[in-house]
């Protein structure tokens, strides 16, 4: 991956995290200075080389704070589904891609019945038109529900008689049958059988291939939620060559027994284990988020907790024992109101972290202020949640995805992509903070939770160091990592006007890592 390079870096216009500046020096893999081009010159030294950014945007490393590693690599090297606009485009993506004689299932990620014109979830029946042969496991964009076809629901042993968890359900027909879709979690059944995502975690091409897709998008730090210990292993075979982004993994914290017969973390920080996640609730998308009231269209369920709480509580203290922070996905009002009510009662080692913390209404707001907790946020969902209003009504929607409401506040939020719910490109998520998706019904509704462009850049850079507990992480300071992306750019509102991420290069560490060394 090449090593570190000293070099002043002036005439540009350095964000820091904070303000602006002109210039840095990096010397050992560090910020040793950043000012005003006189106070870089004076700092470095005689044989330091000098590179003039003539007037353009520098960034530090942007952070995604909560994305999901295999899954992303089986979205881009199984079939894409996100965006289908019908069920015919469905089949037809799927069609192209079946390969009869293939020992392994057909995976796809992504599909979203509430953009077809019936809506309806697709069903067994439906998936065995499309092939009887090929075991078929296509999960949904929100990642909480699963649709399979009859040769999957068989090889994985899910029949008419298998009971629904805690936590989950197998969809079944009016007559009681099977339909073919899997819920929250009863979907452990496939992350423990599918023979497609453990194809995925031995191919260190597909993994690698991804981090480097990511660098060239400006991204310094990936954090895989849920993460197991096969995707540490993996990690760590690809690190002897050298990461070219950080990961800190949050380990899936049914898995922590597991946590001794880790591969141990280099000294170097490429990665680490920073703590754990466990899933509260289900999607909104699913009308499977656990809700205080009934879904507005669809008044017969209020979504369900996942976890019991005497479990959740002996696990956080499992995870408390081994020094690691938890991080909580709970999305729904109902379940944000639970894991801040078990957050007073359980010590836990370090800030825990919400993830999603979708529905933040006023009455929970002195709770948020005695718990104070990180609150990781994907600001994405606004643009894809179109039909938060049609499900939540009017009152509720105005309190979803209330950033403007909560950093005002005082809560400090992260910015992340759930990826491969949302695209792993961050400047997408820098945008929808921004604008709000002003062509939907619910961005203009909510248009005053807007963001403004510093404060969506502080979402991915200066706010999430601290929330991994490097606190120079994401920023451009004397003593911080020289993480950072040069841009064609000259402003922060000319990198938002950018239709593709306006990335030059990416440095990690004093390292360029996109350009790619070799290219």
């Amino acid at each position: 991956m090449g090593s570190s390079v000293d070099r002043a870096w002036i005439n540009g216009r350095v964000f820091t995290g904070d303000g602006f500046a002109e210039g840095f020096l990096v010397e050992d893999g560090e910020v040793q200075a950043v000012g005003s081009d006189d106070v870089v010159r004076r700092a470095k030294g005689s044989e330091t080389e000098v590179a003039d950014l003539r007037g353009h945007l520098v960034l530090p490393g942007l952070i995604d704070l909560h994305m999901h590693l295999t899954d992303t690599v089986l979205q881009r090297e199984g079939v894409d589904l996100r965006g289908t606009q019908s069920r015919e485009e469905f089949a037809s993506r799927l069609r192209s891609r079946l390969t009869p004689d293939s020992a392994h299932p057909l995976v796809g990620v992504g599909w979203d019945s509430s953009l077809w014109a019936d809506r309806r979830e697709p069903t067994r029946d439906e998936l065995d038109r499309i092939s009887e042969e090929q075991p078929l496991i296509l999960f949904q964009v929100s990642m909480h529900a699963a649709a399979l076809n009859s040769r999957a629901l068989a090889e994985l042993g899910i029949d008419e008689t298998s009971a629904d968890p805690p936590g989950g359900r197998f969809g079944r027909d009016s007559a009681g049958r099977l339909n073919g879709l899997v819920y929250d979690s009863a979907l452990a059944r496939l992350n423990a059988s599918d023979a497609s995502r453990s194809w995925a975690r031995t191919n260190l091409t597909a993994f690698q291939r991804l981090l480097g897709n990511a660098a060239a998008m400006g991204l310094t730090t990936l954090c895989p939620v849920l993460a197991t210990p096969e995707e540490v292993d993996v990690v760590a075979a690809l690190s002897d060559s050298g990461l070219p982004v950080r990961i800190r993994f949050y380990l899936d914290l049914r898995s922590l027994d597991r946590y001794h017969s880790l591969p141990t973390a280099p000294s170097g920080g490429g990665w680490r284990v920073a703590g754990v996640k466990a899933i509260t609730d289900g999607a909104l998308g699913t009308r499977t988020a656990w809700l205080s009231a009934p879904y507005a269209d669809r008044p017969e369920t209020t979504g369900y907790p996942i976890w019991d709480d005497e479990s959740l509580v002996r696990a956080l203290e499992q995870a408390r024992s081994l020094g690691l922070p938890p991080a909580l996905h709970a999305i729904g009002d109902r379940a944000v109101s639970r894991v801040l009510d078990l957050l007073t009662k359980v010590e836990t080692s370090g800030t825990p972290r919400i993830e999603h913390a979708s529905m933040t209404p006023p009455t929970l707001w002195s709770s948020l202020e005695k718990v104070r907790p990180h609150l990781v946020v994907q600001p994405h969902f606004v643009e894809t949640d179109r039909w938060i209003v049609e499900r939540l009504g009017q009152d509720r929607a105005r309190w979803t995805y209330a950033f403007r409401t909560l950093t005002d506040h005082g809560f400090p939020l992260g910015g992340a992509s759930d990826s491969p719910v949302e695209p792993l490109d961050p400047w997408t998520g820098v945008r929808a903070a921004v604008f709000r998706a002003p062509r939907s019904e619910f961005g203009r509704f909510t248009s005053s939770e807007r963001l403004a462009p510093i404060e969506a850049f502080q979402l991915y850079t200066r706010n999430a160091g601290p929330i991994l507990g490097e606190p120079g992480l994401g920023q451009l300071a004397v003593g911080s990592p020289a993480d950072f992306v040069v841009t064609s750019a000259t402003s922060l509102d000319g990198a938002l006007a950018s239709e593709r991420p306006p990335v030059v290069e990416t440095w990690m560490g004093g390292r360029r890592t996109f350009p790619a060394p070799a290219a």
